[in-house]
């Protein structure tokens, strides 16, 4: 998984461990950072606009995972061991972690 900058804004790429061509998973007109797997593999969790997206590692159409806004780019986000619920900051200054409900 990579979130390098290749097209003037940073995506999430899929690439096997052993080598071969990337896939890219987002094409959104901004930055897609954060990256974070699901527990089970099967999603890739990321923070794009203040909101926390997730999209398949199969490929398909992001959709939001928790329903909250705000969401910082500096802070980082984290699935709960059963991948129910995602912690993240809003503000990092303040030092508070918000935890919520995977939908």
């Amino acid at each position: 998984m990579d979130d390098s900058d290749r097209e003037g804004t940073r995506d999430i790429w899929l690439i096997q461990s052993a080598g071969g061509t990337a896939t890219q998973l987002t094409t959104g007109a901004g930055d897609e950072l954060w990256p974070a797997w699901s527990p089970d593999g099967s999603t890739i969790a990321y923070v794009a606009d203040e909101r926390i997206w997730g999209v398949p590692v199969s490929g398909g159409d992001p959709v939001e995972l928790i329903e909250d806004s705000g969401i910082d780019y500096d802070g980082g986000i984290s699935w709960s061991p059963d991948g129910t619920k995602m912690a993240y900051t809003k503000n990092p200054t303040l030092r508070n972690i918000w935890v919520a409900p995977v939908r």
